[in-house]
Order: structure tokens, then C-alpha cells, then sequence
């Protein structure tokens, strides 16, 4: 918490009061306290144990011997939990709806329901039954996600995917084949003008002709191919395919 204060030449007990409401319910005693002299002299304190993903009030209160004066009620939002799976167990806790799971390790088990989820690269995670996202889905590099129910995703779904480029400004014939991982996929990685391209093959003609929009939305399934100029890490953003 922070605040100002002016004991205008007297001496001043300065306190905290906080709580999920206006009405506070929680006082404690700020670090400078008390605070006396005729300028406005910063006061603070440290809190901790608050719930996360809560809204909180608070106001700094000064109090001398005669009078007390009330700061402006002042608002914040604590910060998600993040959940951890190691490979083993849960970290702090089991995950909830409302806080943000980051699996890292090999995971075989029940479906959750969280508001963001991260797999980082590397790993196998398969869900037995059916996954909840509240918020974005994140598959890192060379993770495998796996489903067996189905995986509601309110925000966005990137697939993220490192690819070698040809190491030089003008890409000298390394291509790589690679099928969109999600459905309407989108990424900004490919542009026709510049050194990262993206090709598709026409069955009619079977020949590759480049994609001059590769911003425009990729299908599920079908393969592309794509040339960089420069090792990076690919990320596709869409919709994510339940049971492909």
C-alpha cells in the first residue's frame, strides 16, 4: 500500500485499512508511522496473504490526538494463482477455474478446467476427459497435447513450432513441409514479400504456387510448404480441432 500524509506540524499514528469492500475490515500500521513535520511525507506497507484474483480496497488513515483524516478509497486486483505440474504432483495446489496452469512435465490423467494453460516444449500431456480454458491456450515447441474428451478454449490457441531457416537473407532451397495445427490458423511469421514464404500444392497442377496472403486463415490437415530466411520460432494462432 502507498499513500501521503501531512501531519502539519503535529505527530501522526498512520495505519492502512483494507479489505475486499469499502468497508475495509483489516487495519495495519504503516512502516513510517508515525509521521510528524509540516510537508507530505510518503508512507507504505507490505502485504502479503491476500487472495488471488481478488479486487481490494484500501485507504491510508491519520491520526493525531485531536482529529482523524481519511485518504481516498483506492483499488487493485491481485494477480492469478499459477499452478505448476512437475511430471509428479501438483503445485501449490490443484488447479481451479481461476488460475492460470502451466504443465511442466509428461501429464496422463484427468481433464482440468483453469483460466490460461501453458505446455511448455517437450512434453506429452493427455486428458482423459474433457478441458476447460477460460482464458489462452499455449503449446510450446515439440509438445504434444492430447485429448480424449474434448478442450473448450475461450480466448486464443497459439501453436508455437521452431524451424530452421536457410541462414541467410535469401532463402537458398531449405523448406520445410508443415500442416496447419489448428483450424482458420493464422501466422505472421510468412510474408510473400519478405524472406519467410509459404507455399501450397495444387492438385490440378500439381505444383507448388506461393500463398501471396499468408496472413489469410489455413485449413487443418492440409500440408504447406515454408521456407525462412532465418532459424525463429513459428507461431500459429486459431481455433483449436477437438479430436484430431
Amino acid at each position: 500500500f502507498n499513500g501521503t500524509v501531512n501531519a502539519n506540524g503535529t505527530s501522526i499514528n498512520v495505519t492502512f485499512q483494507y479489505g475486499t469492500s469499502k468497508s475495509y475490515g483489516t487495519t495495519v500500521t504503516a512502516t513510517q508511522s508515525p509521521v510528524s513535520g509540516l510537508m507530505a511525507t510518503s508512507v507504505s506497507y507490505s502485504v502479503s496473504g491476500l487472495t488471488p484474483n481478488t479486487t481490494y480496497h484500501y485507504r491510508v488513515v491519520g491520526t493525531n490526538q485531536t482529529s482523524t483524516g481519511y485518504g481516498d478509497d483506492v483499488t487493485f486486483t491481485t494477480s492469478r494463482l499459477t499452478v505448476t505440474w512437475d511430471g509428479t504432483a501438483w503445485s501449490p495446489s490443484a488447479p481451479t477455474a481461476s488460475d492460470n496452469v502451466i504443465i511442466n512435465g509428461n501429464y496422463n490423467d484427468a481433464g482440468i478446467t483453469c483460466n490460461d494453460l501453458t505446455i511448455n516444449s517437450g512434453f506429452q500431456v493427455t486428458f482423459s476427459s474433457n478441458v476447460t480454458v477460460g482464458g489462452n491456450l499455449l503449446v510450446k515447441t515439440g509438445a504434444t497435447l492430447i485429448n480424449e474428451g474434448t478442450v473448450s478454449v475461450t480466448g486464443t490457441t497459439t501453436v508455437k513450432q521452431a524451424l530452421t531457416g536457410a541462414g541467410n537473407a535469401t532463402p537458398n532451397g531449405r523448406y520445410w513441409y508443415v500442416a496447419s495445427p489448428l483450424t482458420g490458423a493464422i501466422s505472421s511469421t510468412f510474408a510473400a514479400a519478405g524472406t519467410n514464404e509459404l507455399w501450397n500444392y495444387d492438385e490440378t497442377t500439381h505444383a507448388y504456387s506461393e500463398l501471396t496472403i499468408n496472413t489469410s486463415p489455413r485449413a487443418a490437415g492440409p500440408g504447406y510448404g515454408a521456407r525462412l530466411g532465418a532459424d525463429q520460432t513459428v507461431s500459429f494462432t486459431g481455433a483449436f480441432t477437438s479430436g484430431t
